[in-house]
């Protein structure tokens, strides 16, 4: 099925009062357990389509005070940019196929070590990941373990109280429109649905997504997400800890 949009990642500081501030918002989290490492934790807002949100947070303040850039052994590296969207992954039925695509594409990506987490039941959850150097916009998954058990899919979980459904468009701001659609073609294997001077559009499966030019950054940016819900709406940037979010029918 090639590669298909799988989680967006969004950092907080504090998972319980993102948790409480995310229901407001209309959403439906609930507690995923601790990654292997024991330093970081998460709750999910899962979709019926299947996507969903990551609230990631570090299980101890102290363990972002200082943060090492060059340490990719957890995922600590991510919360040096300050709360917001952290980044995206795709879902792959066969990663390593897809890897090896890529790199005759001419992307520098590389299969990671196997990740995992505990969830509050006990389960342990296991999966495969690879990433283009050291960005994780996006980067990539695929489970070893079956994916509801990462993902459930029981309507007690997945039914939201504003009722959003899935992930409908995302858009990922880049400083170089040119180079931008290139990285995308080498990912994705195909050329862009529409473009002009300042964005690009392709069409995903079941999800579509927008580059837009921003020649004011350093490197990609996921800027925001579009939910499928029943309504037109933007959401509140501060109870969303700097996720931009919106509203579409």
């Amino acid at each position: 099925m090639g590669l298909r949009f799988d989680h967006a990642v969004i950092l907080v500081r504090d998972l319980e009062a993102a948790i409480a501030d995310y229901r407001t918002a209309g959403f439906n989290p609930f507690f995923g357990g601790e990654h292997a490492d024991g330093k970081t934790h998460n709750a999910l807002i899962v979709f019926h389509d299947g996507t969903y949100l990551e609230l990631l947070a570090p299980t101890n303040p102290k363990f972002i005070e200082t943060v090492d850039m060059a340490d990719r052994s957890n995922f600590l590296f991510m919360f040096a940019q300050g709360e917001g969207f952290g980044g995206y992954a795709l879902l792959a039925d066969d990663l390593e196929a897809e890897t090896k695509a890529m790199q005759a594409r001419g992307l520098n990506i590389q299969m990671r070590p196997p990740g995992g987490r505990l969830r509050p039941d006990g389960q342990e959850l296991r999966w495969r990941s690879a990433m283009i150097g050291n960005t994780m916009t996006p980067f990539f998954i695929q489970d070893d373990t079956p994916r509801q058990l990462r993902v459930p899919n029981e309507a007690a979980k997945t039914l939201q109280p504003n009722a959003v459904t899935g992930i409908a468009n995302i858009e990922i701001e880049i400083p170089d429109l040119k180079a931008g659609i290139a990285y995308y073609q080498c990912i994705l294997g195909r050329e862009p649905d529409s473009q002009d001077d300042a964005q690009a559009e392709f069409a995903g499966t079941g999800f579509g997504l927008k580059l837009r030019l921003n020649p004011a950054l350093d490197n990609d940016k996921l800027n925001t997400i579009w939910l499928k819900s029943g309504e037109n709406r933007s959401l509140d940037l501060t109870i969303l800890h700097g996720a931009r979010i919106e509203l579409v029918k």
